[in-house]
């Protein structure tokens, strides 16, 4: 709206403060991607983080040290999460490395580093199972993802 008066003129701009994600544009074949259709949940967390950036990156090259592993529960208690429990719960959840399936349970008992610097993964393999952190990894088969992979379990690894 512009307003002329006799000796001046101003434009206003108004701006809508209440802006809402109506949906999440990703990178295809990013780990972003696969999380925005397969765990939405898990999303609006990266989201309310904004984490996006750190998970929506297209990496082409399999010789790269940047890729991820995100172990991503199958069940997220319905809360509100505040900033900084989404960039907890996120950073909790995501390692450093493309690790496999078959590297986690190569060894009875792992202590992985997690990007969260004050808490770590710890991987115990069984012969019929293998879990991480007290939650069983629900799958045989994980997702891969141009920047690292998806490890499915049953329940969040951080507290809530």
């Amino acid at each position: 709206m512009t307003y002329c008066g006799p000796y001046s003129m101003a434009t206003i701009v108004y701006e809508n403060d209440d802006v809402y994600y109506k949906g999440v544009v990703t990178t295809p074949g990013t780990i972003l991607d696969e999380l925005n259709r397969t765990y939405p949940r898990f999303t609006s967390l990266i989201i309310t983080g904004n984490l996006a950036k750190l998970y929506d990156v297209y990496i082409n090259d399999d010789y790269r040290d940047d890729k991820l592993t995100v172990f991503v529960p199958l069940y997220i208690p319905d809360k509100n999460y505040s900033i900084e429990e989404s960039i907890a719960a996120c950073k909790m959840s995501t390692l450093r490395g493309r690790i496999s399936l078959d590297t986690l349970r190569s060894s009875p008992r792992m202590v992985l580093k997690s990007l969260n610097a004050f808490n770590d993964v710890i991987v115990e393999s069984y012969e019929t199972s293998t879990f991480v952190n007290g939650s069983k990894i629900s799958v045989d088969k994980i997702a891969s993802c141009s920047n690292g992979n998806i490890v499915p379990i049953e329940y969040p690894i951080w507290r809530y």
